[in-house]
């Protein structure tokens, strides 16, 4: 949930867990937005930042792949 001062709270706790976020850079402007909304979002759950891999890959046609790996 998003409170009125622009952060980012969550009812879920998934400290210890870890978490992955992949971002087809076809567009950039749009996909930084998301990217970033994602860290705070998962942040938020109790995930640290070193239990967070990012991957960038070209387009959507390669998000299905890179799930899957």
């Amino acid at each position: 949930m998003k409170r009125d001062d622009g952060s980012v709270h969550s009812r879920f706790d998934a400290s210890g867990k870890r978490a992955a976020i992949i971002v087809a850079r076809f567009y950039v402007e749009l996909t930084d937005q998301l990217r970033d909304g994602a860290r705070r979002a998962i942040r938020a759950a109790g995930i640290g930042l070193d239990d967070i891999l990012e991957y960038d890959v070209a387009g959507c046609f390669e998000l299905p792949l890179a799930c899957k790996r």
